[in-house]
């Protein structure tokens, strides 16, 4: 139950939580580089409509949206791959240089954020949503919300909040 194969994002009818399937489930007990993607169901094009339908109004949606259907039409084995392509897209749309690897198994990992799980606490990061209108601001939801709702701007949002402003 952590969030290495879950996203939630904003829609029509509040939140929507989209998970990847991953092969055995989730009672899956395997290291994350081992856990592989289950392509039996066709989960890419389910996300993406779920994406485009969320997203299709917001005004970055026509920039960042080609390259994000690319990105979710990957057919990784791994779910490790997956991500390090999801958060190296994200980190280069929002200008960070941050890189990102696989742990060496003989080195022990500083942190790793992948098997934990992380407290819902709202964060005090406040933009506008496509459907604030319909169901107030939602907090806690993908890094794709703001990229789609604030553009270039959610960097300068995430560094205020991370310096404290």
């Amino acid at each position: 139950m952590t969030w290495r194969n879950r996203y939630r994002i904003a829609t029509a009818n509040g939140s929507l939580l989209l998970s990847i399937p991953v092969v055995g489930g989730r009672t899956l007990k395997t290291p994350m580089n081992e856990v592989l993607i289950d392509y039996r169901q066709d989960w890419q094009k389910q996300h993406w409509r779920s994406l485009f339908s969320a997203y299709g109004r917001a005004p970055f949606f026509e920039y960042y949206g080609p390259a994000l259907e690319r990105l979710l039409m990957l057919r990784p084995e791994r779910l490790i791959d997956f991500n390090l392509a999801a958060l190296e897209w994200i980190t280069k749309e929002l200008r960070l240089s941050i890189i990102f690897s696989e742990a060496n198994k003989d080195q022990e990992p500083a942190l790793d954020l992948l098997q934990q799980t992380f407290d819902e606490q709202e964060s005090n990061i406040r933009y506008t949503q496509v459907f604030e209108d319909r169901h107030g601001f939602i907090p806690n939801l993908s890094i794709l919300d703001l990229l789609m709702n604030e553009g270039p701007a959610a960097t300068g949002l995430l560094i205020k909040k991370d310096e404290g402003f």
